[in-house]
């Protein structure tokens, strides 16, 4: 932990080579303990916080050496479904996600893991299944235990994905309903609630749903702290866009690109830096349609350029968790492109999405 809360990357990097040897010596003295293993093995990941979800190549074989040890340990088997995942070897990952849900098959997150990574060998409607089987055994547990959903980070995080299943299979209402109740489960920190909350207005969007896109956008700019202003602001103008109101657009544009200003200034130079990018790209999302529906060619080259660029990187992620919700966001990219008569845009995008498999 001391390694996790470093004040500097070099500070950090001190520490993790210091545990690593301390965890080698461990391993020299104690081969045979599958536990130091396991830890020897998240010390090796690319994020000290990654808690056996950052595995590459380098992981392995100290993941392999635990499961030569126990070929029943659901951690090693875990650790290398988020592994294989990374490195794109999804059978791989397939493989083990499936064992790791048999051995777990009381704990929420095994189901969810496996549905996790089907998709990637063309599954979905099992993925469904998964991420159903995820939600019935937590909520058994909730209820069980008198625990309040919204207390689980889980609990949010697999309806969201199962909401991205249920769209992905054309389960447009159940899709709806899934997001909306994610979107209803109240989140410890703003910052938190933006991300884990913006799935539903994403959704409300693709189904051109403008009355209802328009009042989500407008809980995520009052909850969501900048990051929730920017990219509710990009929502509400791309809302707007879809329903031919380009003024109210321009307007909602100008206000996402205020928020995203003052979210870079809040958070440059502390941990949450990283959602900079993130929330950029609605902006940039929205700018690009604006430029695509001009009818200047000039801006229409650049907006189309834009969105081809978005589109790729959106779909590009090896974790479900990346390029989830960037198919459902170009699915809203193509929608707003339909609505607005570029249809042919609109179909040189979609074989452009399609060709990053999902």
């Amino acid at each position: 932990w001391e390694a996790i809360d470093a004040e500097t990357d070099e500070i950090e990097s001190a520490r993790m080579d210091a545990y690593r040897t301390v965890l080698d010596a461990l391993l020299a003295d104690y081969p045979d303990d599958v536990e130091s293993w396991l830890a020897r093995g998240n010390a090796e990941e690319y994020d000290p916080d990654g808690k056996g979800q950052s595995g590459y190549e380098s992981t392995i074989p100290y993941y392999s050496e635990a499961l030569k040890l126990d070929p029943n340990h659901p951690g090693a088997h875990h650790y290398l479904t988020h592994t294989y995942e990374n490195l794109r070897r999804y059978e791989e990952a397939v493989e083990h996600a499936s064992i790791y849900a048999k051995l777990a098959h009381g704990a929420p997150h095994a189901q969810h893991m496996y549905g996790h990574v089907l998709p990637r060998v063309g599954e979905w409607d099992q993925a469904v299944v998964q991420f159903e089987k995820a939600a019935a055994v937590e909520q058994a547990y909730y209820e069980n235990e008198s625990i309040p959903p919204h207390m689980d980070w889980h609990h949010i995080h697999n309806l969201t994905l199962l909401g991205w299943a249920y769209e992905r299979v054309g389960r447009m209402e159940d899709a709806k309903r899934t997001l909306r109740e994610a979107f209803e489960l109240p989140v410890d920190g703003w910052f938190r609630g933006a991300f884990d909350h913006v799935n539903y207005v994403n959704l409300l969007v693709l189904m051109g749903a403008t009355d209802e896109a328009t009042e989500a956008a407008q809980r995520l700019i009052e909850t969501g702290g900048n990051a929730g202003k920017t990219m509710g602001f990009s929502l509400m103008g791309q809302a707007n866009l879809g329903a031919g109101n380009d003024d109210a657009a321009q307007s909602a544009l100008e206000q996402a690109e205020s928020a995203l200003a003052a979210l870079k200034e809040e958070t440059a130079g502390t941990v949450r830096e990283w959602a900079i990018d993130e929330t950029a790209t609605y902006v940039e999302t929205l700018r690009a349609l604006l430029n695509a529906h001009s009818d200047d060619p000039m801006l229409q080259y650049v907006g189309q350029k834009s969105l081809r660029d978005l589109t790729e990187s959106m779909t590009s992620g090896s974790s479900f968790d990346g390029w989830g919700e960037g198919y459902l966001r170009v699915a809203g990219i193509l929608a707003s492109l339909k609505q607005a008569g570029l249809t042919s845009f609109a179909d040189e995008l979609r074989a452009l999405r399609d060709e990053n498999p999902q």
